[in-house]
């Protein structure tokens, strides 16, 4: 699973698990790898599906980082059916 979502998944199940920084911090590091991701990729087809995940985390990690747990957790169950991860 994905860190990022991971960490978001942690505070929508408690959210006083994770601290407002460090879901900060994550929406961050997330934008970051999304960027990496798509700039690294020298495949068309293999671009595409990697910004897409990391592109989701991203959103997802920014939601948990301004407090929106409902969009939140329908950005992960939308990426969890996407990559059957869980």
């Amino acid at each position: 699973m994905n860190e990022h979502i991971a960490l978001v998944k942690k505070w929508i199940a408690d959210n006083d698990s994770v601290s407002h920084e460090e879901l900060s911090d994550n929406a961050t590091q997330a934008a970051k790898a999304a960027y990496a991701a798509d700039w690294c990729a020298s495949d068309p087809a293999l671009s595409d599906k990697i910004f897409d995940d990391w592109d989701a985390a991203a959103e997802i990690a920014m939601l948990g980082a301004v407090g929106a747990p409902v969009a939140a957790a329908r950005w992960i169950e939308r990426y969890e059916k996407l990559t059957n991860e869980r």
